[in-house]
């Protein structure tokens, strides 16, 4: 009776013909695997494509995010400008008045700046344009100390400056008869070198030049 049905569609020209069952068993089938083969592709390209993870590069920071903020590595280190100068000053100045203690005019003469001199005064015999030359410096202390004159330390004060290198001193020293002498100075820290030194009488008790 199907065939007669079949037959009977065909004949009369009808638009939709019924399809035996055996045609559905393969055209089914092919529809399935298509559609499975096109899901397994397009899985397999999403699956190929890699994850977009930020990348790095040898030597390139990368910017912080709000999940993990940015840590320095680096710690700056402040120097501690005023101690340093405090001890170089100390130094500088017990080295003066231990050179003067033992009548050592080269040591003394090479504890002063040469570029940055300012002036070496004595009263009443190292004054004016005489105490601001440089050159005749190791002359007059080879003098003074030729004639007996000599500085023994008895204390020293450290009063900083105005920047990290130039800073002030004060001395204060007994002279070859007893009596106290003070001073005051400038030195440059970064040279370690005397500027500026101001004696007061009685530091020396004659003029290098007597007897001549």
């Amino acid at each position: 009776m199907s065939e007669d049905r079949i037959r009977h569609n065909v004949e009369s020209g009808g638009e939709n013909p019924v399809p035996p069952r055996w045609s559905l068993l393969i055209v089914v089938p092919i529809v399935l695997f298509a559609a499975l083969l096109l899901y397994l592709t397009g899985g397999l390209e999403s699956a190929a494509e890699p994850a977009a993870f930020p990348t790095s590069t040898p030597g390139s920071e990368q910017s912080p995010t709000p999940l993990s903020p940015a840590v320095s590595t680096t710690t700056t280190v402040v120097e501690p400008v005023v101690p340093v100068c405090e001890g170089v000053t100390k130094s500088v100045v017990t080295a003066f008045l231990a050179a003067t203690s033992a009548g050592d005019a080269p040591s003394a003469e090479a504890l002063f700046a040469v570029d940055g001199f300012g002036r070496y005064i004595e009263p009443p015999y190292r004054i004016g344009g005489e105490a601001r030359d440089r050159d005749s410096l190791l002359g007059y202390l080879d003098a003074r100390f030729a004639d007996g004159a000599r500085l023994t330390m008895r204390s020293q004060k450290y009063h900083g400056g105005p920047d990290s290198q130039l800073v002030g001193f004060g001395l204060t020293a007994h002279d070859e008869d007893g009596d106290v002498v003070s001073g005051t100075g400038r030195i440059n820290c970064e040279t370690r070198k005397i500027e500026v030194l101001v004696l007061s009488p009685p530091s020396f008790d004659a003029d290098p030049d007597e007897g001549e």
